[in-house]
């Protein structure tokens, strides 16, 4: 890593540096380069490298000094996490943006990790006093729509939250192939709420298949180890 940073004039920086990571059996070594340069006016962060497809991650920040406006670029199309010495996974694949000014962000974009694939449309959230807020957060799956909203509070080791998970239209479809077998139409809500220790969580479903229908509810306890 090599240049400057200059805290008392205005958080100047021009900073430059590479990071490399031991090779994992299988894949070459993931590196990349990390540039920042700017000021509290005008700042960008950008990280370039392999992981091991091409990886990309650019942080613009402009007006820090007052109401902060800032732009998230991030993408790859297949990131090893145990190339950057984390534990072994799936590879993921990203695509995400993000606009904010001050507290408030607009993001959209996509996460893919084996045969889950999810699609964020614009999405409002908001970070203000420690408290995350959805508002909602849409998230298109290959079965259905779904719209998350609610609070998560950053309060320690035991962060407090209150969160809905709505669908007015799920497709299920069977997980067998035997002949005869049919999707199922669902829609409901789910709320969780509580804190990691103690948590509540209730909900309900209406499930339709051929023409039949039935209704579920559900309603539980739970921490960090179990649901009752």
């Amino acid at each position: 890593l090599s240049g400057y940073y200059l805290p008392g004039e205005n958080f100047r920086t021009a900073l430059a540096g590479q990071l490399g990571f031991p090779a994992v059996p299988g894949s070459p070594p993931a590196q990349a380069t990390l540039k920042a340069k700017g000021d509290l006016d005008d700042f960008l962060l950008s990280l370039e490298g392999r992981a091991p497809a091409p990886l990309s991650l650019r942080l613009w920040l402009k007006d820090g000094a007052g109401t902060p406006h800032w732009r998230l670029d991030a993408s790859s199309r297949q990131l090893l996490l145990q190339q950057l010495g984390m534990p072994e996974d799936l590879p993921y694949a990203f695509d995400l943006h993000a606009v904010s000014e001050g507290g408030k962000a607009i993001v959209r974009g996509s996460v893919a990790r084996d045969d889950l694939s999810v699609v964020i449309a614009p999405s409002r959230l908001s970070l203000e006093a420690g408290v995350i807020t959805a508002a909602p957060l849409a998230l298109a799956l290959p079965q259905g729509q779904l719209a998350l909203t609610g609070t998560l509070a950053l309060e320690g080791k035991s962060p407090r939250f209150d969160l809905r998970l709505r669908s007015s239209s799920l497709r299920l479809s069977p997980q067998t192939s035997e002949p005869g077998a049919l999707p199922v139409s669902a829609s409901g809500e789910l709320r969780v709420h509580g804190r990691w220790q103690d948590w509540i969580v209730d909900g309900n479903a209406r499930l339709e298949r051929a023409g039949k229908q039935a209704t579920v509810t559900l309603a539980g306890r739970g921490d960090t180890r179990r649901v009752l």
